[in-house]
């Protein structure tokens, strides 16, 4: 009776082992992607609100003085996220683990899985 109980402990171990640098990986990079991401829709959002005055001054709904106001705090906004974007790494910089590996691993958790 103790073999069968200590098998699955052994198992469960090594699932862990084989495991535990792929959930790592993943949180690593997720993190990374996601700070990114937000600087994207930031300074797109940045852009869109410039499209948006342009056309407001092409439709005649704003006149020179609200114009040149609103012109003026789109353009800082599209600057600033455009530096916050530039500072940010590209997702290609992020360390990933090895396509290999990642595949090595996940054919050890299927071998796993299937003792289990």
């Amino acid at each position: 009776m103790p073999e069968p109980i200590l098998l699955l402990i052994g198992l469960a171990a090594a699932g862990v082992l084989v495991l535990g640098p792929l959930w790592r990986a993943g949180e690593a990079s997720s993190t990374v992607d996601d700070d990114h991401e937000a600087a994207v829709l930031r300074h797109r959002v940045a852009l869109e609100a410039l499209r948006d005055v342009e056309a407001d001054r092409r439709s005649g709904s704003l006149d020179d003085e609200a114009y040149a106001e609103q012109l003026a705090e789109a353009e800082a906004r599209a600057a600033a996220t455009q530096v916050a974007l530039g500072g940010a790494p590209p997702a290609t910089a992020r360390p990933a683990m090895r396509s290999g590996a990642r595949a090595t691993g996940l054919v050890l958790a299927a071998v796993i899985g299937v003792a289990l």
